[in-house]
């Protein structure tokens, strides 16, 4: 068996699971996601609508262009709530170093400096920083309702997920292993400060909630060779921290062993974002003017619009914002998608009835098929659908790469809606079959 990890953290909680440093650990673990950075205010804040086709210009690094889609986004609660980890890592460096961003709606993670090149921004309005320089005292009363928040959705929702609290501490000491000699990096923060705050939030999640912790143990030097060429950072260490480290998660795995047997699932979620067009058409991805909205009851259907049939765009389509896929074992990766359509006339296309479209990528970019590691189509005749009326459509399949993507999808124009689409993680695989035998990588 193999058990599941997830971190939201620095790279001190990440690289203990890279070959880089601990050469074997995929013999053991499994890393299903990874939150970079990411404060846990942002992380329990709303979601931020955006425009994709703004987020998606080839302006940012690829590293930031994830930050920011995960900072606006916000899908972590949801793909820890599908994904069920076995041990789910925590370390409080975002939210010591850059602290929080206000805007209209929500939080960031006060990093919108790396971000700035991006149009997205522009349709932010910023407001207020807080963080141990700023505002102190009101962050540390947010971060803990923020943190109180983020426990009552575990206990709710990853009643068999470990929680562990990585007691990391930022270091000014840097050792030469050529030369033997330790030298003081050179660094404007107040690291002394910033891991008296850092031990503050330690001791509240740890205190309060009974939580694993690995502590920190004051003997660790940075490493100005660190392999990815940013080693003078403040957590970035020579390899006997990340040896230490993974000796000490071996040994809280073994603790729990038992208790990961059995996963619950207890609740199901929609990992389609803006699934009810709430927001319109942000967060949704190639999107034409022949695309309406029609409100319903609980949120807005989306429809064809007949008066445009006759412009000449590409077929249309429209994507859900890239779902992260569980990377566990094979069940882990079974997916339901269901939705309602109701076509005008059946006869529209009787040689291509395509209404709906799945694909999977590598990349959060991709859409486009010539870049899909699965992809299939899915037509009004597969779901006996009915002329002129409401019809629940569901298709339940095993999902292969990173990132998957749905879309209403048609090859040729007609009179059609769609309404309450969703994708939910297909819990109890064995309770479901699979629609088709091509579900296959």
């Amino acid at each position: 068996m193999k058990y599941t990890i997830s971190i939201i953290g620095c790279c001190a909680s990440r690289d203990v699971f890279n070959s880089k440093f601990i050469k074997n650990y995929k013999d053991i673990f499994n890393l299903q996601s990874y939150y970079h950075q990411m404060s846990i205010v942002s992380i329990m804040s709303k979601s931020i609508p955006y425009e994709v086709n703004k987020l998606n210009e080839n302006t940012l690094s690829s590293l930031n262009f994830d930050h920011l889609h995960n900072e606006l986004l916000k899908p972590c609660l949801e793909t820890l709530a599908s994904t069920q980890p076995n041990l789910l890592i925590l370390d409080f460096y975002a939210d010591v170093i850059y602290g929080i961003m206000e805007t209209e709606t929500s939080f960031m993670t006060n990093k919108v400096y790396r971000f700035k090149d991006s149009k997205v921004m522009r349709d932010i309005k910023l407001k207020k920083e807080f963080n141990i320089n700023k505002r102190s005292n009101k962050f540390f009363e947010i971060w803990k309702n923020s943190f109180d928040e983020f426990m009552d959705f575990v206990n709710k929702n990853l009643k068999n997920t470990i929680i562990i609290i990585n007691g990391v501490k930022a270091v000014k000491r840097m050792l030469n292993k050529n030369t033997g000699k330790v030298e003081i990096f050179n660094t404007s923060i107040n690291v002394r400060k910033v891991n008296r705050y850092w031990s503050k939030m330690d001791k509240y999640a740890i205190e309060k909630y009974g939580l694993e912790f690995i502590d920190f143990e004051n003997k660790y030097y940075l490493d100005p060779d660190y392999p990815f060429g940013i080693g003078k950072g403040l957590v970035h260490f020579h390899i006997n921290y990340y040896k230490d480290f993974y000796t000490k998660i071996l040994k809280i795995k073994e603790k729990y062993e038992k208790r990961f047997i059995v996963k619950y699932y207890e609740n199901n979620f929609n990992l389609i974002h803006n699934s009810s067009f709430i927001y319109e058409f942000k967060m949704w991805e190639n999107w034409d003017r022949r695309f309406c909205l029609r409100k319903m009851d609980d949120g807005f259907s989306v429809y064809i619009n007949p008066k445009k049939y006759t412009e000449k765009l590409e077929r249309p389509q429209l994507w859900s914002a890239p779902i992260e896929i569980a990377k566990g074992c094979e069940e882990d990766r079974i997916y339901t998608l269901s939705f309602y359509v109701k076509i005008k006339d059946l006869k529209w296309n009787p040689n291509n009835d395509t209404i709906f479209c799945i694909r999977t990528f590598e990349n959060k970019k991709d859409w486009k098929n010539g870049k899909a590691i699965f992809s299939k189509d899915l037509k009004s005749s597969f779901f006996n659908v009915k002329k002129g009326d409401w019809s629940k459509c569901e298709y339940t399949f095993k999902a292969f790469g990173k990132y998957l993507r749905v879309a209403p999808f048609l090859f040729e124009l007609c009179e059609i809606e769609w309404y309450k689409i969703q994708v939910e993680h297909a819990y109890k695989a064995s309770d479901y079959k699979l629609n088709e035998t091509d579900n296959k990588k």
